[in-house]
């Protein structure tokens, strides 16, 4: 997939708020995107029964993956893959309700910007296998996935 058409599945965000984001959650940090859906997941806990959780997805859903990233306010670094959960679940708090205003590529780095002023840069980690998945995508049809 090239970087044009990456920029192509991104341009339905444009002008949508990001929401429900999180850290730790099936992946290194995430957010949703657009009208909230439920989703049902079935699992058997540890005696062998069953248990369902009800998670709200948005219709899209963006996730990191295997990388490093650095999510900033106004310029000032707020969390990175490398601060605690802590840092990283502040850092969600705030940028939920942003609206995603840019997207666009520096190098092999992608920049998500939002109304808000927050900053989202995703980069390959350099201890990753070629080819890892380094983030995802979900367009509702299908899920894009970035590797390097």
């Amino acid at each position: 997939m090239t970087r044009d058409e990456i920029a192509q599945a991104f341009a339905p965000l444009k002008g949508r708020y990001a929401w429900g984001a999180r850290a730790g959650a099936e992946s290194l940090f995430s957010f949703e995107v657009g009208e909230p859906r439920l989703e049902v997941v079935e699992h058997h806990d540890a005696r062998g029964e069953l248990r369902r959780e009800v998670v709200p997805r948005g219709r899209h859903r963006f996730a990191l993956l295997d990388c490093r990233f650095e999510l900033a306010f106004d310029g000032e670094t707020a969390a990175t893959d490398e601060h605690g959960r802590g840092a990283m679940a502040a850092a969600a708090d705030r940028l939920s309700g942003q609206a995603l205003e840019a997207v666009e590529w520096q190098g092999d780095v992608l920049r998500l910007a939002f109304d808000l002023g927050a900053t989202l840069r995703v980069w390959r980690h350099p201890q990753s296998e070629p080819g890892a998945a380094v983030w995802e995508l979900d367009v509702g049809s299908e899920a894009i996935v970035w590797r390097a």
